[in-house]
Protein backbone atom coordinates (compact mmCIF):
# COMPACT_ATOMS: atom_id res chain seq x y z
CA UNK A 1 0.00 0.00 0.00
CA UNK A 2 1.15 3.72 -1.25
CA UNK A 3 0.08 6.48 0.86
CA UNK A 4 0.87 9.77 0.12
CA UNK A 5 1.03 10.63 4.32
CA UNK A 6 4.13 8.30 4.90
CA UNK A 7 3.87 5.36 7.25
CA UNK A 8 0.01 4.14 8.17
CA UNK A 9 -0.33 2.94 12.02
CA UNK A 10 -1.88 -0.47 12.15
CA UNK A 11 -5.67 -0.29 12.55
CA UNK A 12 -6.34 2.77 10.63
CA UNK A 13 -9.37 3.12 8.60
CA UNK A 14 -8.57 3.26 4.94
CA UNK A 15 -9.69 3.77 1.21
CA UNK A 16 -7.64 2.11 -1.20
CA UNK A 17 -7.87 3.27 -5.18
CA UNK A 18 -8.41 0.02 -6.83
CA UNK A 19 -8.66 -0.40 -10.23
CA UNK A 20 -11.61 -3.00 -12.15
CA UNK A 21 -8.70 -5.24 -13.46
CA UNK A 22 -6.81 -5.00 -10.22
CA UNK A 23 -8.26 -7.65 -8.36
CA UNK A 24 -8.36 -11.49 -9.50
CA UNK A 25 -12.31 -12.71 -8.04
CA UNK A 26 -11.99 -16.99 -7.07
CA UNK A 27 -14.99 -19.00 -6.07
CA UNK A 28 -14.81 -19.70 -2.17
CA UNK A 29 -17.60 -21.74 -0.27
CA UNK A 30 -15.94 -19.61 2.73
CA UNK A 31 -15.18 -16.53 1.55
CA UNK A 32 -17.95 -13.48 2.78
CA UNK A 33 -18.42 -11.28 -0.58
CA UNK A 34 -20.81 -12.37 -2.87
CA UNK A 35 -21.73 -11.78 -6.68
CA UNK A 36 -24.26 -10.02 -7.16
CA UNK A 37 -24.30 -8.96 -11.08
CA UNK A 38 -22.30 -9.92 -13.96
CA UNK A 39 -22.25 -8.58 -17.73
CA UNK A 40 -20.30 -10.42 -20.55
CA UNK A 41 -18.40 -7.65 -23.01
CA UNK A 42 -17.00 -10.25 -25.45
CA UNK A 43 -12.90 -10.75 -24.38
CA UNK A 44 -13.72 -9.86 -20.56
CA UNK A 45 -16.65 -10.36 -17.70
CA UNK A 46 -17.41 -7.37 -15.47
CA UNK A 47 -18.52 -9.26 -12.22
CA UNK A 48 -20.14 -6.89 -9.71
CA UNK A 49 -19.35 -8.31 -5.91
CA UNK A 50 -20.67 -7.21 -2.68
CA UNK A 51 -18.68 -6.42 0.38
CA UNK A 52 -19.32 -7.57 3.40
CA UNK A 53 -20.15 -4.07 4.81
CA UNK A 54 -22.55 -3.71 1.84
CA UNK A 55 -20.27 -1.85 -0.41
CA UNK A 56 -19.86 -3.13 -3.98
CA UNK A 57 -16.31 -3.69 -6.28
CA UNK A 58 -16.46 -3.88 -10.32
CA UNK A 59 -13.97 -6.53 -11.00
CA UNK A 60 -12.93 -6.97 -14.40
CA UNK A 61 -11.97 -10.46 -15.14
CA UNK A 62 -10.47 -11.24 -18.58
CA UNK A 63 -12.23 -13.53 -20.75
CA UNK A 64 -15.91 -15.27 -19.82
CA UNK A 65 -16.15 -15.94 -16.12
CA UNK A 66 -18.34 -18.89 -14.95
CA UNK A 67 -18.80 -17.49 -11.85
CA UNK A 68 -22.69 -16.51 -11.38
CA UNK A 69 -24.97 -14.39 -9.31
CA UNK A 70 -24.74 -15.49 -5.39
CA UNK A 71 -21.39 -17.67 -5.67
CA UNK A 72 -19.55 -16.64 -2.91
CA UNK A 73 -15.62 -15.28 -3.82
CA UNK A 74 -12.69 -13.99 -2.23
CA UNK A 75 -10.28 -11.53 -3.77
CA UNK A 76 -6.48 -11.63 -4.49
CA UNK A 77 -4.75 -8.88 -5.88
CA UNK A 78 -3.79 -9.44 -10.04
CA UNK A 79 -0.28 -8.09 -9.76
CA UNK A 80 1.99 -6.56 -7.23
CA UNK A 81 1.65 -2.93 -8.21
CA UNK A 82 0.81 -1.19 -4.91
CA UNK A 83 -2.91 0.32 -4.23
CA UNK A 84 -2.87 3.58 -3.50
CA UNK A 85 -4.89 4.24 -0.15
CA UNK A 86 -5.83 7.35 1.20
CA UNK A 87 -6.87 7.74 5.73
CA UNK A 88 -10.94 7.21 5.76
CA UNK A 89 -13.35 7.99 7.98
Amino acid sequence: IVSSSGSIADGTRLMLMVRPQDMEVMPSASGDCVVVAMEYRGGETMLTVEMPLGGTLRCRQVGYSELTRGTRVRFAPRDTTPFLAFIGS
